[in-house]
């Protein structure tokens, strides 16, 4: 029995000997292939030039006299091509690898939201006419006019179609340029020489001609908009600023007055309660409509808010007297920091 086993495993033993032996010749060949003469071995690291990543270049006539840039293509090793490893948490615990986004800080957004700060730029500006009046006072009457139909051409600019046929919808805000001169020969029309038609005349210049122009020049020549839109709202922000302070630095001794304490007085009550009426009783007359909230804050900022620039370029063009001037220099100041605050307590309560 045992010499039967001995002769089956001398038997076998030859045959695992050659199965082991063509195994190790297997790897041989794995490690150090013959490749045949119509195939190529794998590609080793190079060095190319390519004018872009993708785009290999070719050296001849092909591509005469171009630029290019160095690219150097390889073959990465496997264990440097693997993802990055997960990073531990605090607690030990494993979790994937995080690249930080880069936020987007290009100029053209930087020059896009340079609007949110109108309210610190106004109140800048207020204080700074206020401690030196030098600073705005090269800024002069003669400058309202054409600042007042900048702003309302950038308005007209960032419009649409649709904006403006609500407003011949409600056509209360296009009445306004023929109900401003009439209520101005009503109301002082005794005392003061009142130009009805010149006052029409200006209004148009001034708010209609340039909405119009903006909104005609989006429409026509939408890519001339999209090249000027990003510099409007600097350039909005910088000429607010300067309709805001050279009134006060022009009228500083009046303003400084207890005439203009006075009027100071007069024109923060009136924009208070303008803007208090406005948002509690929309709020008492369409307490049924699906968003009060939003309706009361855009009425309140309807009556609260008034034409007070406006006010200020016809002020100083058709009256004389350069205290005319003062109420409407002061309203503008109050008008834009209690409208901006507003903006600003509504935002964080949004939040």
């Amino acid at each position: 029995m045992n010499l039967s086993v001995n002769k089956q495993l001398r038997i076998h033993r030859p045959q695992f000997s050659e199965l082991h032996s063509q195994n190790l010749s297997g790897t041989r060949k794995l490690q150090h292939p013959i490749w045949p003469l119509n195939r190529s071995p794998p590609s080793s690291p190079t060095l190319s030039f390519s004018r872009s990543p993708g785009f290999p270049f070719r050296s001849g006539s092909d591509f005469p006299n171009w630029s290019t840039r160095l690219l150097v293509s390889s073959c990465v090793p496997e264990k440097f091509s693997n993802p990055p490893e997960p990073i531990p948490g605090p607690n030990g615990e494993s979790g994937s690898a995080q690249v930080p986004e880069q936020k987007d800080t290009s100029i053209v957004k930087i020059l896009r939201e340079s609007n949110s700060l109108l309210p610190h730029v106004v109140l800048g500006s207020t204080l700074l006419a206020l401690v030196y009046p030098p600073s705005f006072t090269w800024f002069t009457t003669r400058y309202y006019a054409p600042a007042l139909g900048f702003l309302m051409f950038a308005v007209g600019v960032n419009s649409r179609e649709n904006d403006f046929l609500e407003a011949f919808k409600r056509p209360a805000a296009i009445f306004a340029v023929f109900i401003t001169p009439m209520l101005s020969l009503l109301l002082i029309g005794k005392r003061l020489p009142v130009d009805v038609k010149g006052m029409m005349s200006s209004i148009t210049q001034i708010v209609v001609v340039p909405i119009a122009a903006g909104l005609l020049l989006n429409r026509f020549f939408p890519l001339i908009c999209d090249a000027i839109r990003p510099i409007l709202p600097p350039l909005s922000v910088l000429v607010t600023a300067l309709c805001v302070g050279a009134p006060l630095a022009l009228n500083i001794e009046s303003v400084l007055s207890p005439f203009g304490m006075t009027i100071l007085l007069l024109v923060i009550a009136f924009h208070f309660s303008a803007f208090v009426a406005g948002y509690f009783f929309s709020g008492l007359v369409f307490h049924k409509a699906t968003d009060v909230k939003a309706l009361q804050r855009t009425l309140s900022y309807e009556t609260g808010m008034q034409s007070s620039l406006l006010a200020l370029a016809l002020a100083n063009r058709f009256f004389q007297d350069p205290l005319v001037g003062v109420p409407p220099a002061i309203s503008t100041v109050i008008m834009s920091l209690m409208g901006f605050t507003l903006v600003m307590v509504w935002a964080k309560r949004k939040e």
